[in-house]
């Protein structure tokens, strides 16, 4: 009988330190914050925007701030709706953040320069775009966040 008891208490311990273990692990890892600075300086065509915009995943919240080269269009502020946020949240997740090239300078002259900056609860990565021709996650934040069917004038 003691034996079981032993066995037990030795089978329950290692239960709950692996859970810990795995849930330490996952822990470890979250993306904070997301800042996007998609300018459209250099765009030749009228009615891009450029978009400031802070999303904040502990919160779930988000603020974009929308600005237009021509004066006569309006300025305007919008925030991105939680499936938006779930679906940049999971991107930022399942891409390995540390393989993300860091600059992006390909294509034609006279394009807007972008800037992406992702905070995570290990490390702070910025990504520099010339031209929004970064590779995979960044096409799908830039859709999102952009969402020219929302801003295009």
């Amino acid at each position: 009988m003691k034996t079981a008891i032993i066995i037990f208490f030795v089978i329950a311990l290692s239960c709950n330190v692996s859970t810990k273990n795995a849930k330490s692990h996952s822990e470890q890892f979250q993306v904070l914050k997301l800042e996007m600075f998609l300018n459209a300086f250099g765009v030749e065509s009228d009615g891009f925007p450029t978009i400031n915009a802070t999303i904040d995943f502990i919160t779930d919240s988000s603020l974009c701030d929308v600005s237009y080269y021509e004066p006569w269009l309006k300025q305007k502020q919008y925030s991105l709706s939680k499936q938006e946020l779930d679906t940049l949240r999971a991107l930022l997740l399942s891409s390995d953040l540390k393989k993300i090239k860091k600059e992006y300078n390909e294509g034609p002259t006279d394009q807007p320069t972008s800037i992406t900056t992702v905070y995570t609860s290990q490390d702070t990565i910025r990504i520099k775009d010339y031209g929004l021709q970064a590779k995979f996650p960044m096409q799908e934040l830039y859709r999102i966040v952009y969402d020219l069917k929302r801003n295009f004038r």
